[in-house]
């Protein structure tokens, strides 16, 4: 008897200096993610009962397989303050770099396991959280009429949002919200689907690992919806081309009408490098919301999505390849040809120029 009063002592204390050694390390302005092999409830509920010595809340939740839970523990006064936003971003960049590697050496497979490496992580799960409530569209509900304004919605937001990943299979998208905002400089209305917040989370996340995907693969001199570019960007390749004595001196100004909403899903569904297809369908196929009543999406990428900008880069990338080609045609010297069109793209807006005006018909 007394031996079994010095063990459970001794278990007691094992568990408390356990927890007290967590509540040290979570001191250090980060948030903890332990994962064990805990797979079974009554183990569970044993680290629960001591973790009341130390006042952490703990959630838990399911990883890597259905046998496998991971213990998330939080300090109670903590949490999203907590995290060490410098500590994510250097993850996600790293990761993002094996997979731009993997996708110049045309490794695809390797490309969806990295991907979906990325996913899994707390730290990309959690840029994705900061970055849909503090951008411009923060505040902004979907139909669900949830909008995240406190730091424990933050992380209430980031533990359901790692639940829908490890099961994205199960992943059902809600309907967008239909709204209306003026263009510029015109009368008419630009229609926006509006996802919700979580569906906008899973969207940054997704983006996180396509990325450097569609960037390895984007057109040399696009520069819409990219990293690092800008307008001013295609302006100063512009006038490089144009502020010189021999230069191509006509111009065709074009724009693809309604692009976003005419995008071919089925060339989406195929052509996107993405390790989850039916995550892209749901965000397709989910339809639009409008005073209550539900409208089908047969083509087209709503414009107010995260993951929309990727999306029609990647319809619109090949452009210039499908340009030479028909140049080339029917052209012995086609190499000095090719020369003489240069295209310039932002979005779905481009600037083609030419040698001469029966070059620009023939485009």
């Amino acid at each position: 008897m007394k031996n079994k009063t010095n063990m459970k002592y001794n278990m007691n204390r094992f568990f408390l200096h356990f927890l007290h050694f967590l509540h040290f390390l979570h001191s250090l302005q980060r948030t903890m993610h332990f994962y064990g092999l805990f797979d079974n409830d009554y183990l569970i509920a044993f680290v629960r009962y001591f973790s009341q010595f130390n006042k952490i809340k703990m959630t838990t939740g399911t990883i890597k397989n259905k046998s496998i839970n991971y213990i998330l523990y939080q300090q109670s006064d903590a949490g999203w303050q907590n995290i060490n936003w410098k500590t994510c971003e250097k993850v996600v960049a790293e990761q993002q770099e094996k997979i731009a590697i993997a996708t110049k050496n045309k490794n695809m497979k390797e490309v969806y396991r990295l991907q979906w490496f990325l996913l899994k992580g707390w730290e990309s799960q959690a840029l994705a959280i900061r970055r849909v409530v503090t951008n411009k569209g923060g505040n902004t509900a979907g139909i669900d009429k949830v909008v995240w304004n406190t730091t424990k919605q933050y992380w209430e937001a980031l533990i359901e949002l790692h639940n829908i990943l490890e099961k994205p299979n199960c992943y059902i998208a809600s309907p967008l919200k239909r709204v209306y905002i003026p263009k510029v400089g015109t009368t008419e209305l630009r229609p926006l689907g509006i996802p919700t917040m979580i569906d906008r989370s899973i969207q940054v996340v997704y983006a996180m690992a396509l990325d450097p995907v569609v960037e390895t693969h984007s057109d040399l001199h696009s520069y819409g919806f990219r990293k690092g570019r800008s307008p001013h960007d295609a302006i100063s390749y512009l006038r490089h081309l144009l502020d010189k004595q021999v230069s191509l001196r006509w111009v065709l100004d074009a724009n693809i009408r309604k692009c976003f909403d005419k995008i071919s899903h089925d060339y989406l569904l195929k052509n996107t490098p993405i390790c989850h297809k039916n995550v892209l369908k749901q965000w397709l196929k989910c339809g639009i919301m409008e005073e209550m009543n539900w409208f089908n999406t047969e083509s087209g990428t709503p414009q107010g999505g995260i993951i929309s900008p990727i999306l029609c880069n990647i319809a619109l990338n090949g452009l210039k390849e499908i340009l030479d080609l028909k140049l080339r045609k029917g052209k012995q010297n086609s190499r000095n040809f090719v020369l003489k069109v240069t295209l310039v793209r932002f979005a779905d807006d481009m600037i083609i120029l030419g040698k001469s005006k029966e070059v620009l018909l023939t485009v």
